[in-house]
Order: structure tokens, then C-alpha cells, then sequence
């Protein structure tokens, strides 16, 4: 079960890692533009559930 949830933990990392490093790439003028869809997304961050 621990190992189970390390395991989730660290794919759930990757994936934001990933996420993260595709809107670093963005030119910083779009940053403004990528935060503002996000926050009409209502994205978080946060794991489903907690």
C-alpha cells in the first residue's frame, strides 16, 4: 500500500513537472495570458480529493 502510494506520489509530480516546464517555455510576454486561462479554468494544483 505505501509502496502503491510513493508511486502516485511521484507520477503525480512528474505530471506537474511536466505541465510546469511546457508553460516555462511560453515567451514571458504570454505568462500573464497562460495565468488568467488557468484561473478561468479553475486548475489548481492540488490533487483531486484533498
Amino acid at each position: 500500500m505505501l509502496l502503491q502510494k510513493m508511486r502516485t506520489e511521484v507520477r503525480i509530480f512528474s505530471d506537474k513537472a511536466k505541465h510546469l516546464a511546457a508553460a516555462y517555455k511560453l515567451p514571458r510576454e504570454r505568462w500573464p495570458e497562460l495565468v488568467e486561462w488557468i484561473a478561468e479554468a479553475n486548475l489548481t494544483l492540488e490533487r483531486p480529493g484533498t
